[in-house]
């Protein structure tokens, strides 16, 4: 049985539930279209930093942020394009900014549709008209996050995009990861330096940002096209 609360918390939230396979999905779409909390057989899967989330002027340290339109940051925060100067800071503005919900479906799934469209805020600091189409849909233990991207401008739309999910994890001293690089650059100093490809990590505390996750038989899939 599939099925879409709302409930008012500091903000509207819609809940999403598979109820035969005990999965769930929160949506805050006010709150930059964010997951804040993904649980599958009462587990949680997602970290969330609830005192930052509350605090509308901070950004949020938790859930599955949506970067757009860029990843990272630009030195200085700043950019030039066709002669005028901008400032954009890490990461963009989508998870900054409400979403509107346009889509509720509960039929042999259960799924919500947000959509960002640009707007004078935007445009201030990115200036291209766009739309955003994210579909979250929940079925069984599998979270897929359909992605769209549609430039109404007359040039085109250089843009980069991403997703900051942050797992739950219950012991942080045993996590290894292996990536493969060669070299990594040092965020402080600019400086590139060589890898071996292996990361252990010892830190008391720590808020995980990974790109891709599989354990346990949950699965996260991310589909995304984009078109002018």
């Amino acid at each position: 049985m599939f099925a879409i609360d709302l409930e008012q918390k500091q903000y509207k939230t819609y809940i999403l539930s598979d109820q035969t396979a005990q999965s769930r999905l929160e949506v805050v779409p006010e709150r930059g279209g964010i997951i804040t909390s993904w649980q599958v057989r009462g587990r949680e899967m997602l970290y969330l930093d609830t005192e930052r989330f509350a605090n509308p002027e901070l950004t949020v340290r938790g859930g599955i942020p949506i970067l757009f339109p860029i990843c990272g940051n630009l030195p200085d925060n700043a950019y030039t394009y066709q002669g005028e100067s901008y400032t954009l800071k890490q990461h963009g503005f989508a998870r900054d900014l409400p979403w509107d919900v346009t889509d509720r479906v509960t039929q042999n799934m259960v799924s919500i549709t947000l959509v960002l469209n640009s707007n004078d805020q935007t445009r201030a600091v990115y200036p291209f008209d766009f739309q955003m189409i994210f579909t979250y849909r929940l079925q069984g233990n599998s979270l897929e996050i359909h992605q769209r991207y549609v430039n109404h401008s007359a040039e085109a739309m250089p843009f980069s995009t991403g997703l900051h999910p942050y797992f739950q994890v219950s012991n942080k001293t045993q996590l290894q990861f292996e990536i493969p690089s060669s070299q990594f650059q040092n965020q402080r100093d600019k400086s590139v330096q060589s890898f071996l490809g292996s990361l252990i990590l010892n830190w008391t505390k720590l808020m995980l940002r990974l790109e891709s996750f599989l354990a346990n038989q949950q699965r996260l899939l991310i589909w995304g096209n984009k078109s002018g």
